[in-house]
Order: C-alpha cells, then structure tokens, then sequence
C-alpha cells in the first residue's frame, strides 16, 4: 500500500528528491490504523442476549466459586419446628432465643389439627375396616366420664373426642351433625368425619379461648394453639379453672400464665405425666415464638418432685421478675411436687415430650 502511495506522490515532488521520511510516515500511519481497528474489534461488545430465567437446578451452590454468604444472628431453626413446611413470620435462635420464630393463622391451625391427632389417638385404636369399609369404632376412653357422669358417656371415638350419653340414645335429632349430616355414632365414624369432627372442637377450643384469655390479640399463633389446646384437651371451662393463670395473663405474663399450667394435669382423678407431656410441648412451641423465652428441654423426677429444666433463662418481660430470678435460682429449672415414679425424659429434637 505505501510503494503505490509513494508511485502517486512522486508526480507532485521534484525529481531526485528524497521520499523516504513520507514513506516512513504512510508506513507509521497505516499500521496505527490497523493496530486500533484490530483493539476495537477485540474489545467489541457482543451483541444484546437477551437474559434467561435459569432452572432451579443450575443454580447449584456447590458449582459457585467462592460465593460470600454473611453471616446471620437470627438463625432459622430446624424447619420441622413444630410442624414440616411451616411457614414462619420470624426466626429463632433455639438455644437463645434472640429473636422469634411464628407461624400465620392458617398454618398454626393446620399445624395443631395433625398435633390433636398425634396426640390423642397416634395408632389410631378402634379404626377397623369390614366389608371394605374402614371406620373408627367407640372405645372405652381411658379418662373415663371425667365429673359430667351424667352427660358423657365412658366412651370416645375418633381423635379422642368423647361422646355424650345422648349420641349413643335412638332420638336422631341429637346425633352429633358431621359435615351437614345427622350420624349415627354407633354405626362409627369414616376418618374424614373423625377428622372433622376433631376440626370442629378445635375451631370452637380457639373460639373458647379467644373469649377467656386476657390479651388474646396480642398473643403469638402458637400462644394462641397453647390455650386452644388446654380448652380442647379440658374442656371449655378449663381454662377459668386455671385462676393463678388467669391472674398472670391480666398483667400481660404470657409466659408466666403458660408455666402456672404445668400444674392442670389431672385426668380421672389421677396425676397424668402424659398431660405434663402434653403441656410441656404445646409451652415449647409457643416459646419458640417468643422472643427470650427459653424451652423446656427436659425434666427429672425424683423425691415427689419434678424438675423442669429450660435451655437458659427468661429474657422476656412476659414473666415475672419474682418467677424469673426463683426459676433461675434453681439452674434454670422449675420445681413441681408431683407423685410420679423417678426418671427422667427429653424433648426430641422438635422439642416435644411423648405422648
């Protein structure tokens, strides 16, 4: 290219003259021409992709180098937290309980209608199947009548529901109504009625409850499920019964009301440590929604007295200071006198007692 240049320019100078700085200058300019077209064509962007949504399956943790994740103080604890798949408003440090961990309205519900289940009937006695159909049966109950002998009968059904003398008599205007339909209580109940019935009870324990407990708009879903569950697994009048409780709850001690129920444990005129059990693990799940209240991770029975042992102490001022400093006087345990056999238990890893 610069000899063809330098043909052309050799026209216009005088002959014999020197041509070699112009061509030194064509060549020099040439090549900073190419050199910058040869950059610009390296450093052009490529044409716009538009972007793609990618599959859950390539975004694969273990595939990314060095990825920075900061650290959280508000660790979630294990997701089977009461319930698999719940769904949380907070989250929780289970051991110090720095923050909360709670559940929307709709899945403490759902949460507590398998709980009742679990609790009250877990293998399902009295579900026998004939001519292909399965059905659960009454069974005698094993608390018995309870004080309403006059009304109840010695028989329960289902989850634990019991049944009044009038459902078991020939007059079908007292049948109990299941799902807009009068049942024969004899003839047994599909699981699809037990469980509505049991749906049913616990609808109006929370509506019971709702109307008892002082506070009710303030509580957690869990705290709620708590005196829900007391009024389910007592009656509706349990919860009035529980008057220490009652007092603790007006002065807006949550908690403290939570632990004067430890002692609501009778059944059948007998001391129940499966109640204890019970009631220990529906303390647990609503402690899990409040911030600086610690679980009751085990106990121990020994010399008629039960020693209730919490993860740490109380950092909530839904307890008093007087129950507080008392409870963190002993360790961190809670002292009841109850005539059980000597042993001790823990929670599982959900913090919940057996039955």
């Amino acid at each position: 290219m610069a000899d063809d240049i330098i043909k052309e320019v050799k026209g216009f100078v005088d002959p014999g003259s020197n041509v070699d700085p112009i061509r030194g200058g064509i060549v020099e300019d040439v090549q900073g021409k190419a050199f910058n077209e040869i950059q610009a064509r390296e450093i052009k962007q490529p044409d716009w992709i538009p972007p793609t949504v990618l599959k859950n399956e390539e975004l694969d943790p273990a595939k990314v180098f060095d990825l920075k994740i900061p650290e959280r103080f508000d660790i979630q604890p294990d997701s089977t937290v009461w319930n698999e798949g719940m769904i949380t408003k907070g989250t929780s440090d289970v051991i110090n309980n720095r923050s909360s961990v709670d559940q929307t309205k709709t899945n403490a519900r759902s949460s507590y209608l398998t709980e009742i289940k679990n609790r009250e009937n877990p293998s399902k006695v009295g579900f026998q199947t004939a001519n292909g159909v399965s059905k659960f049966m009454p069974i005698a109950s094993s608390e018995g009548t309870g004080p309403d002998k006059d009304i109840m009968s010695k028989f329960e059904i289902g989850y634990g529901i019991k049944i009044p003398k009038v459902w078991l008599g020939a007059d079908e205007d007292k049948w109990p109504v299941v799902q807009g339909v009068s049942v024969n209580i004899r003839n047994g109940l599909t699981d699809e009625q037990a469980t509505a019935m049991s749906k049913d009870i616990m609808d109006k324990s929370y509506a019971s409850a709702g109307k008892t407990v002082s506070g009710w708009k303030n509580l957690s879903e869990n705290e709620k499920t708590y005196w829900a569950d007391l009024a389910y697994n007592g009656g509706s009048g349990a919860i009035k019964k529980n008057k220490r409780a009652m007092k603790a709850a007006e002065k807006g001690l949550s908690v403290e009301a939570m632990i004067d129920v430890f002692h609501f444990i009778g059944s059948g005129g007998k001391r129940s440590r499966g109640l204890l059990n019970r009631r220990l693990s529906m303390y647990n799940q609503a402690a899990l929604s409040i911030s600086g209240a610690p679980v009751a991770t085990s106990y121990e029975v020994k010399d008629g007295l039960v020693f209730i042992q919490f993860a740490n102490g109380f950092m909530t001022n839904k307890i008093s200071k007087k129950m507080s400093d008392k409870i963190t006087k002993n360790g961190n345990k809670y002292i009841m006198k109850e005539p059980f056999e000597k042993g001790s238990w823990k929670a599982d890893k959900i913090y919940k007692f057996e039955r």
